[in-house]
């Protein structure tokens, strides 16, 4: 496959969500994330959280570098985060700095009972006492659109840091419910990671990206179960192996997508997809309609919301 920075913005495009979600059931894939439609939208805590928690990470992560602040940040945002910053005690000038643009984003509700802003504050700062990396931070929020032979494949890394030996690691951050064996586990051959690490070297070159991708997982809210880890920062080695995984698990998603694009009511349906991770599939009630219940319900009543990691998110 031929692997390239895009130059031409013409060609669709296709992040990780999409394809993630194409994986898990095709129908809810295209319906949701290629057609932007929804019985029903409404953002769920666990996506706002995890967004206000990266604008802390980011905040944190860019303190001393005013032109990385003012990409992410307003003016009126960077003014309140300084004071914030000054008017703290000397050891935490940094941490009060990005619990500011914790405070700016979206929260959930304060009666969340796993997501309130009180416990994604405490996570926070829990996290920044444990940055003691001593890596360089080159860039955060690093928007990447890169060419796949013939589609743009595109996302965020949350942050990109510098090896003791020069070179670039992509570096993504996770809030998690728990993490433990099972979570470090899954991330050996996931997909995501592997995508930085591909897009890192077609943007820098071969030669200039470390082997291996960092994983930091926080743990909202925090826990002392001893079976947990309240924090994790580990390594993902990159191999060719991965590699090669990762580009046909693009393409066999990319073909997906064009196979049932134009009737995504009835793409194929993955059933034991319905129920995964303690929730129900926001579409099953849907899905148990019949076809042409299907059809009117998705030409006349779904919601719109737009998918697009292009572009600014509302």
């Amino acid at each position: 496959m031929n692997i390239k920075s895009t130059t031409n913005q013409t060609l669709p495009w296709y992040d990780h969500t999409t394809l993630d979600a194409m994986c898990t059931c095709p129908r809810y894939g295209l319906i949701t994330y290629r057609h932007n439609k929804y019985l029903s939208y409404k953002p769920n805590d666990n996506l706002i959280a995890g967004t206000a928690c990266h604008n802390f990470f980011a905040a944190y992560n860019a303190y001393s570098n005013g032109a990385l602040l003012t990409k992410l940040f307003s003016e009126d945002t960077l003014e309140y985060m300084h004071s914030a910053a000054e008017a703290s005690r000397d050891d935490s000038h940094r941490t009060a700095f990005a619990l500011e643009a914790l405070y700016a984003s979206e929260l959930p509700d304060d009666n969340s009972k796993k997501k309130s802003p009180e416990k994604l504050e405490k996570a926070c700062i829990y996290w920044a006492d444990r940055q003691n990396h001593g890596l360089e931070i080159v860039d955060v929020e690093v928007k990447f659109d890169i060419t796949l032979d013939n589609h743009r494949y595109v996302g965020v890394i949350d942050c990109i840091q510098r090896s003791s030996r020069g070179k670039l690691i992509p570096v993504e951050y996770k809030t998690a419910a728990r993490i433990d064996d099972l979570y470090i586990a899954k991330y050996k051959t996931n997909p995501q990671i592997v995508g930085y690490h591909v897009a890192l070297k077609a943007l820098y070159g071969e030669d200039a990206v470390e082997d291996y991708v960092i994983l930091e997982a926080l743990q909202v809210p925090q826990t002392k179960s001893e079976k947990l880890l309240p924090h994790l920062r580990t390594q993902y080695q990159m191999t060719n192996s991965k590699i090669s995984d990762f580009l046909n698990w693009v393409k066999y998603n990319v073909n997906n997508v064009a196979k049932f694009s134009n009737n995504p009511y009835d793409a194929e349906m993955r059933p034991n997809a319905c129920y995964r991770f303690n929730s129900v599939c926001s579409l099953l009630e849907f899905c148990d309609l019949e076809l042409e219940d299907r059809k009117e319900i998705f030409n006349s009543e779904m919601e719109t919301h737009i998918w697009d990691p292009t572009k600014e998110q509302a």
